[in-house]
């Protein structure tokens, strides 16, 4: 079962509103959002890195679409948060 795939298939937009950490599964979840919504409190962290495993819900895919290639790897590989204004700016 893959709720990206699913909110693919649902052929409506999707509005995600997020707060708080976005962190991995959640962080996979944000990007299947056609519109989304952070606050000042919002952090995006991809941790696959950290426990050797790779995204499965087309993580590294979608994030390098919204902010290019060399910034996906940076948010991919360091494993280290990345705030909501951040995100805003690169795209």
């Amino acid at each position: 079962w893959n709720p990206v795939h699913q909110m693919s298939r649902v052929g409506i937009p999707i509005i995600g509103v997020v707060r708080g950490h976005v962190i991995t599964g959640g962080f996979e979840l944000a990007l299947a959002c056609d519109i989304l919504i952070g606050s000042h409190t919002t952090t995006f962290r991809d941790t696959h890195v950290k426990f050797g495993l790779a995204p499965c819900w087309g993580l590294s895919q979608k994030l390098t679409q919204r902010i290019g290639p060399g910034r996906a790897k940076i948010v991919s590989f360091s494993a280290r948060p990345l705030r909501a204004e951040r995100a805003y700016e690169w795209g």
